[in-house]
């Protein structure tokens, strides 16, 4: 399962969705998407990320208003993931923290 957590100014998004082999998941084919896209919206410097396999974590490190809108974009895309024909697979989790820990 894919386990995305919203923070603040952060996002998380771990494990995959086991739908189908590795290279032919549509479900984490369609979150990586949203959230790698997403992430070209921003300057690299007002951002920190790590990206491995099964693994995004994206913050902002420049909460100038403009990002804390585009990051807010992008969590209302991210939350489209919980209709009932993905909730098997992907599942999203709203923190009220700022960031993740390290």
């Amino acid at each position: 399962m894919i386990t995305i957590t919203l923070y603040q100014k952060a996002i998380t998004c771990n494990g995959h969705a086991n739908f189908s082999e590795n290279g032919s998941d549509i479900y984490c084919a369609g979150v990586s998407a949203v959230i790698m896209s997403a992430m070209n919206w921003f300057q690299e410097s007002d951002v920190a990320y790590e990206i491995a396999d099964g693994l995004i974590k994206f913050k902002l490190v420049n909460d100038h208003p403009q990002n804390i809108y585009k990051l807010d974009l992008l969590k209302q895309q991210l939350r489209t993931f919980q209709q009932a024909d993905f909730k098997k697979y992907i599942q999203i989790k709203e923190s009220r923290k700022e960031n993740y820990e390290k």
